[in-house]
């Protein structure tokens, strides 16, 4: 049973049932068809802030989250860079010592020449050698012999 239902049963008359009703809607009062349902719309009221703060939060969150992934993005790119860059000095340095260790007068002459006839540039074994590099300093003996000095033999 509603409410106009009760003042209808208990002898209002439908003009002044409807004046009322229309007074009720006039003033916000409504009813419903369930108890305390004020307490209960308190409850999801609160409820529905925090969740709304919780949602706050969590955009914040998901804000710095993006800022990490952006700086762990570029150091992931700056350790690419210095991983490169290392290599090259690797490369660089077992050149120069593989010239050195031939013996070479004028190292930076050689690897000057060596760089003229490999573009491509060489590449290290595992134990940090130029792959090939006694082939590629016979070569080198052989074209530019002023070059490397001359061990002689003591009998």
């Amino acid at each position: 049973m509603n409410l106009v239902e009760i003042l209808k049963a208990n002898g209002i008359e439908d003009d002044v049932v409807t004046k009322i009703t229309a007074d009720m809607k006039a003033n916000r009062v409504f009813t419903a068809g369930e108890d305390n349902l004020d307490i209960r719309y308190s409850k999801l009221k609160n409820e529905n802030a925090q969740n709304q703060q919780t949602i706050n939060d969590l955009k914040t969150q998901l804000a710095e989250i993006e800022t990490l992934k952006s700086q762990l993005d570029e150091a992931g790119k700056s350790y690419t860079a210095l991983e490169a860059e290392n290599a090259k000095i690797k490369l660089e340095n077992a050149l120069e010592r593989a010239l050195i260790e031939a013996k070479v007068q004028d190292v930076d002459y050689m690897k000057f020449k060596l760089k003229e006839k490999h573009p491509d540039g060489f590449k290290l074994d595992e134990n940090g050698k130029i792959e090939s590099i006694n082939t590629v300093l016979d070569d080198l003996k052989v074209q530019f012999p002023q070059q490397f000095v001359k061990v002689e033999k003591k009998i």
